[in-house]
């Protein structure tokens, strides 16, 4: 896998947002960043010997200092990937071009690796691998997958850019309508206006202004950010204090719980960056590092404590108690549908949440529609 100065997987930031380019180099390995590369190591080993992922269940991959076992769970993703791939790799008659290493010839600094193409000159298809269950990617009009299909027709393709069909496989988290594989057409103007874009960012000649957005969740240098730092006083100071005056403001409360999850991101960044600098050996005037302090767990093994309690005269039935495995536990021993055809979500309430959230809008009856449904007695009766 190559990480180039304009990257792929980050273009919805660098194309929004041009300043943050500079930030590119400072990303740090996370847990789920580093999951995901192990799934797509597993896909690709698969691809290449010709095997089904479950030969690998059980087995142990590192990856960016993180240590991970592959679960059914990993084990049914992966297969659905690579029977999408399969799909097509029976339409067209060819194999897969996978996990290619392509930079692009002519604009400096572009470049990224392309989970599965086939550069097809009547219909080229790009397909991108998703194990990330907490972010929905939609696929219409993806810079990410744009930037692929430009890549792969820079590479392989000659002539000018085509029509490219562009699917997603996200198998952890469902779109609205349920769909774990989302296809759609990226269309030759859509992809040409991309690739000037993504060349006018690459010759510097961009606007220097910091935007903020949903994209600066995942920039690695949103602790730092100037914009972010004036976005959360200005909220702060002017959007909250105009609410507490009047509640029902709701212009400003539907601004401030739009820029909330930017400036939550933006918090969180922040204080990760002030635990590393001061677990390094900084000093931040104010704070110091102290202990996490978890919930009391034993130090002695269990038949030890056991013994000893029932000295005390307690029975081992006051003691121990047998409790099922919990549905994410159960489903590593027994599988996915076996555990689905016992289990329920239930319904713990409701949330307000951004129109974007996949899930249903709850139907809601004003105060005076639930008044008019009350069946109320006669008091004549």
């Amino acid at each position: 896998m190559i990480h180039s100065k304009l990257g792929p997987s980050s273009s919805k930031r660098w194309l929004t947002c041009n300043p943050s380019i500079e930030f590119n180099g400072e990303s740090k390995p996370s847990k789920y960043s580093a999951e995901g590369n192990v799934a797509h190591t597993l896909a690709a080993n698969c691809m290449l010997l010709g095997c089904h992922p479950k030969v690998e269940l059980g087995q142990t991959y590192e990856h960016d200092g993180f240590s991970f076992t592959v679960t059914q769970e990993m084990v049914d993703c992966v297969a659905l990937y690579l029977e999408v791939v399969a799909e097509y790799s029976r339409l067209f008659g060819v194999d897969p071009m996978a996990e290619e290493n392509i930079v692009h010839s002519e604009i400096d600094g572009f470049g990224g690796t392309v989970d599965c193409c086939f550069p097809q000159r009547g219909r080229p298809v790009i397909i991108d691998f998703k194990y990330g269950a907490g972010v929905y990617v939609d696929v219409d009009e993806n810079e990410q997958l744009g930037c692929y299909a430009i890549l792969m027709h820079n590479q392989y393709i000659d002539g000018p850019i085509r029509d490219t069909e562009a699917v997603i496989v996200q198998p952890r988290c469902l779109s609205k309508g349920g769909e774990v594989v989302r296809k759609t057409i990226l269309t030759s103007e859509f992809l040409t206006d991309l690739e000037e874009r993504v060349s006018l960012v690459s010759y510097g000649l961009v606007s220097e202004k910091l935007v903020s957005g949903p994209h600066c969740q995942f920039c690695p240098g949103a602790y730092k950010c100037p914009e972010l730092t004036q976005l959360a006083l200005r909220t702060a100071i002017d959007d909250f204090g105009a609410v507490t005056d009047n509640p029902f403001l709701i212009d400003q409360v539907k601004d401030i719980m739009d820029k909330a999850g930017v400036i939550r991101k933006y918090l969180g960044a922040v204080e990760a960056w002030a635990h590393n600098y001061m677990a390094e050996g900084g000093e931040i005037e104010g704070y110091k590092m102290v202990e996490k302090i978890g919930n009391r767990s034993y130090f002695v093994d269990e038949a030890n404590i056991v013994s000893a309690c029932r000295k005390k005269g307690f029975g081992k039935k006051m003691l121990v108690k047998q409790v099922l495995l919990s549905p994410a536990q159960l489903e590593k021993v027994v599988g996915k549908p076996l555990v689905n055809s016992f289990c329920e979500r239930p319904n713990r309430g409701v949330v307000v949440a951004p129109i974007t959230d996949k899930r249903m809008a709850v139907a809601r009856k004003t105060a005076a529609e639930e008044f008019e449904a009350i069946e109320w007695e006669s008091d004549c009766e």
